[in-house]
């Protein structure tokens, strides 16, 4: 009924976003390893394919959420470090300026 405005993210809280989305990409990755090699040791399964194929898809998920999520958070924590370089320059012209006699 009533939309709330959103606040905008910081920098630091979109980071922390996508070392998640990292962490879910790694735990595809290890869940389509771990379908290979229940494969590999002999377990019986109806459609082994299907398995194989599901495991492909976890894996190439896997790896894209890592590879975008840490992409992703190095552009953040460069925007984060320009910003806090923009806030420390600003912070010493107040004081050259007000020091100054």
């Amino acid at each position: 009924m009533f939309k709330k405005k959103r606040e905008t993210d910081t920098l630091t809280q979109q980071r922390t976003r996508q070392y998640v989305k990292m962490m879910l990409g790694a735990y595809l990755i290890y869940t389509a390893y771990s379908m290979g090699r229940d494969l590999h040791q002999g377990i019986q399964a109806d459609n082994p394919a299907l398995i194989i194929a599901i495991a492909a898809v976890f894996a190439l998920f896997g790896l894209f959420l890592c590879v975008a999520g840490f992409a992703k958070a190095m552009k953040l924590s460069a925007e984060e470090l320009k910003e806090r370089e923009n806030l420390s320059d600003k912070g010493e012209e107040a004081e050259d300026e007000s020091g100054g006699n």
